[in-house]
């Protein structure tokens, strides 16, 4: 007689195994949790210097190319007119050290930025427009006149750009005002310092031999012009304490925020000189 089977019941969890498969699980959810908010703060970092880097290279580039072209004088000589560069009475490169006062939010609590304006000439021959900073256009209403071809056919006009770059203190923005525009339109935001010192060539040797923080009296020992922009992210909490940084003075700046800051800085020769035009 063969013994009689009795179905086996399946067997539930106990509670401590219920308890351990609850701990693992909130274990690995807080380990990719902390993942998680690590990589977003990693690209909100990476994502924050990305735009502090590219701010500051194109704020540079925007005011190196108007140092660039400081007194320029646009030069034909195929055509005769009546042109001797740059009047005397108009100044190619101008600037005021501490032109406005910023609060830092920080210490120190103030900080003084400067401004720059320079002048150059365009034309509008071979189809070009002679546009100030802000895109309007401003033809010959700045010391301008007629280029005249031989026999005295106006083949066009010529005429001086002027763009004065400062610091917007209130938005954090650096701005340009053109000739022709009432209004200064921002070019970089998030900047917080502006610093502008000149390369003075005082014996003719088209060298540097000493450096000021204000535009020397004769505008034509200006060789070059050393810059120096702060600029900070836009958004909070990018990095994880207040950073201390040197500012364009050289002076150790304590925001009492947590965004990202740089400085960056670059010397750049003026090529043109307030000269005659060749004859």
């Amino acid at each position: 007689m063969k013994p009689i089977a009795f179905p086996r019941f399946q067997a539930g969890l106990s509670l401590i195994e219920l308890m351990v498969a609850i701990t693992l699980g909130l274990m690995i959810t807080a380990s990719l949790g902390y993942i998680m908010v690590g990589s977003r703060s990693t690209y909100r970092t990476q994502d924050a210097s990305a735009r502090v880097q590219d701010t500051g290279r194109f704020a540079m580039e925007f005011i190196g190319r108007n140092l660039l072209a400081a007194g320029r004088t646009d030069i034909t000589p195929l055509f005769t007119d009546n042109r001797v560069g740059l009047p005397s009475n108009v100044v190619p490169i101008t600037g005021t050290n501490g032109a406005n006062t910023v609060n830092t939010g920080g210490i120190p609590t103030t900080r003084d930025v400067d401004n720059l304006t320079v002048v150059y000439q365009l034309s509008t021959l071979n189809g070009k427009t002679i546009r100030d900073c802000n895109g309007v256009d401003v033809g010959k209403t700045l010391n301008g006149g007629d280029i005249l071809k031989g026999g005295g056919t106006d083949v066009g006009d010529y005429g001086s750009v002027r763009s004065a770059i400062s610091m917007d203190v209130v938005d954090f923005e650096l701005e340009c005002l053109g000739n022709g525009s009432n209004n200064a339109q921002p070019f970089a935001e998030g900047i917080e310092d502006l610093q502008l010192v000149y390369g003075v060539d005082s014996n003719g040797d088209d060298a540097v031999d000493s450096w000021s923080t204000a535009v020397p009296a004769t505008v034509s020992q200006i060789v070059a012009v050393q810059v120096c922009i702060m600029v900070r992210s836009l958004g909070n909490g990018v990095v994880g304490a207040p950073q201390t940084i040197r500012d364009c003075s050289g002076t150790s700046f304590t925001p009492n925020d947590t965004r990202l800051r740089r400085t960056f800085t670059s010397v750049f020769t003026l090529r043109n000189r307030v000269n005659p035009l060749p004859q």
